[in-house]
C-alpha cells in the first residue's frame, strides 16, 4: 500500500488542482510503502515513490521549487502547476480545459530543468515590468528574454529555455491567472532559434571590442620606446656590471641607517653632493592636482632612497613637510649644485630607484 505524505503548507490556491492531490497519480506506478508528495507541498516534490533510473543519484531524483522571491506565491504556484499538469497528462482538469498531453508522464529530469527557466523567465519578466499574465507577452517579450539568456547562456541552454517555454505553453489553460498563449516562434525549430540568437549576442559582443590601434598611433609610439631604450641602455648595463662585480647581497649583513639628528643627515647629504657619480633624478613631465610637479623638478622621494640606501624618502619632505626647517635648506643646497653643474641629472627616476639599494 502507498504511504501518504505529509500534509500540504499553507499558500496560494490553484483554480485546477487541490492541495492534498497526490503529485503521482494514476499515470504512475507507485512503488509501496514510498510517500507521495502533495500538490500543496509548496518546497520539494521528492520522486521516491517510482522508480529512479539507475543512472541518477537519488539528488537529481527530486523536484524543488523557489520560495526566496518577493512574489514566491505567484511564481512558485504556476511553477507547480505547470510541472504537476506534465506528470499528470491524462488528469480530468486537463481534459476539462482541453489540454491534451501525450499519456506518458514527463521525466524527472526534464521538469527539474523546465523549473528553472521557468523561474528565470518569470523573473526577468518582473525586472521588466512585464504582465504576471504570462499570455498577454508579445512575441518579441519573448524572444528578449532569449536575449538577457544569451549574455552566459549556450546555444544549447537556449535550446532548453524554448522547450521549457512551449511545455509551458501546452498546459497554460491549466494555470491560474495565465490566458493561454501561442508559440511565440510560430513552430519555429528550436535549433534554428537558439543558434540565431546566440549568433546575434556574438556579433553584440564583437561590436563592443575595444577596436584595433591603427599603424599612425601605435608606430610613434614604438619608436618612442625604442628611443627610451637606446638612451638608458649605457646607465642600466653599466649598473648592471657594477651589481655582477660586487656580489649578491647579503641580507644578513645589511645593516639599515638610524639617523639621531638633522644635523647627522645634513652631513649624509653634504658628502653625497661631493660625490663625483651622484646624479639627482628628475620628473620627465608636468603633473597637475593637489600636489602639483613641474618637469624637470628634482623626484625628492628616490633622491631620497638613493642618499640613504633606501632606508628613508623623506630626506627632504614630502607635502607640508617639503618646508620645514630642515628639508627646505636641503632642498636648497640639491638645486644649487644642479645649477653649478656639480651634479649631474636624469630625466627619469629609473637610477635613482634602481641606486637606492647598491
Amino acid at each position: 500500500m502507498t504511504t501518504p505524505a505529509l500534509a500540504p503548507s499553507a499558500g496560494s490556491a490553484s483554480e485546477y488542482f487541490s492541495d492534498d492531490e497526490p503529485v503521482f497519480g494514476t499515470s504512475h506506478e507507485l512503488i509501496e510503502d514510498r510517500p507521495v508528495p502533495l500538490f500543496g507541498e509548496r518546497r520539494v516534490w521528492p520522486a521516491s515513490c517510482i522508480r529512479r533510473p539507475s543512472n541518477r543519484p537519488v539528488t537529481e531524483h527530486t523536484m524543488m521549487f523557489p520560495l526566496e522571491d518577493a512574489d514566491i506565491d505567484w511564481t512558485n504556484l504556476r511553477v507547480r502547476e505547470m510541472v504537476f499538469a506534465q506528470l499528470n497528462p491524462t488528469h480530468k482538469a486537463l481534459r476539462d480545459r482541453s489540454v491534451f498531453l501525450p499519456a506518458e508522464p514527463a521525466e524527472i529530469s526534464t521538469l527539474r530543468q523546465t523549473i528553472w527557466n521557468i523561474v528565470d523567465l518569470i523573473t526577468w519578466g518582473k525586472e521588466q515590468n512585464l504582465p504576471d499574465d504570462l499570455g498577454r507577452w508579445d512575441p518579441q517579450d519573448w524572444q528578449d528574454f532569449l536575449d538577457h539568456q544569451s549574455a552566459d547562456t549556450t546555444a544549447a541552454g537556449l535550446r532548453h529555455c524554448i522547450h521549457a517555454i512551449r511545455r509551458m505553453r501546452k498546459v497554460a489553460a491549466v494555470l491560474t491567472g495565465v490566458t493561454p498563449f501561442d508559440d511565440p516562434w510560430n513552430g519555429k525549430a528550436a535549433t534554428h532559434i537558439a543558434n540565431e540568437t546566440a549568433e546575434n549576442a556574438e556579433e553584440r559582443r564583437d561590436g563592443l571590442a575595444t577596436p584595433a590601434i591603427p599603424p599612425a598611433t601605435w608606430w610613434p609610439l614604438l619608436k618612442a620606446a625604442w628611443t627610451y631604450i637606446r638612451l638608458l641602455a649605457p646607465d642600466l648595463l653599466d649598473l648592471r656590471d657594477r651589481l655582477a662585480e660586487e656580489g649578491p647581497p647579503q641580507p644578513e649583513q645589511k645593516k639599515k641607517v638610524n639617523f639621531r639628528s638633522g644635523e647627522e643627515i645634513d652631513a649624509l647629504v653634504e658628502t653625497w653632493l661631493a660625490r663625483p657619480d651622484s646624479i639627482v633624478p628628475v620628473h620627465p613631465r608636468e603633473r597637475r592636482g593637489k600636489a602639483p610637479i613641474r618637469k624637470g623638478e628634482p623626484n625628492w622621494s628616490s633622491l631620497s632612497l638613493s642618499i640613504t640606501g633606501g632606508t628613508s624618502l623623506h630626506l627632504f619632505g614630502t607635502g607640508k613637510r617639503a618646508h620645514d626647517r630642515y628639508s627646505q635648506p636641503r632642498r636648497a643646497k640639491v638645486l644649487t649644485a644642479i645649477a653649478n653643474g656639480t651634479v649631474a641629472v636624469t630625466s627619469t627616476d629609473t637610477v635613482g630607484r634602481l641606486s637606492a639599494y647598491t
